[in-house]
């Protein structure tokens, strides 16, 4: 068992987890897929301020992907969010070459977006901007 991480600050990350959207039945019915129970709000504590962004996203997305088995992720759109800054981040594909920070968890903290998310997720996916 990994000892929490000791840096202070930390960063306030969200990964989000949707159906993609030709995963969901046209008669609104809920998705049924492999993965069915992994859609919903994740909170990712223990990444340190100092890190950038795409060092967060990169490692809010490792602790995400150990702490759930994924069947089959082309069926789900995986969005990490910083909360204080109100947006996406973007990952970077291995930001520390292979290092790990340590002391980083994921926990599903329901599956509801609260209105600032959903707002946050249209504004920032929306085609026309």
């Amino acid at each position: 068992m990994s000892q929490m991480n000791t840096e202070t600050p930390y960063r306030n990350v969200l990964v989000v987890v949707l159906p993609e959207r030709h995963m969901l039945p046209p008669d609104g019915d809920e998705f049924k897929g492999d993965d069915s129970a992994i859609p919903g709000v994740y909170s990712v504590d223990g990444i340190p301020d100092r890190v950038t962004e795409e060092e967060a996203a990169y490692y809010a997305l490792e602790a995400f992907h150990e702490s759930q088995g994924i069947a089959f992720v082309e069926d789900l759109a995986i969005f990490v969010i910083d909360t204080e800054a109100g947006r996406l981040l973007d990952e970077d594909e291995d930001p520390t070459g292979g290092e790990w920070i340590g002391g980083v968890s994921c926990e599903k903290t329901g599956t509801d977006l609260p209105p600032w998310l959903v707002t946050l997720l249209l504004r920032e996916m929306d085609p026309l901007d």
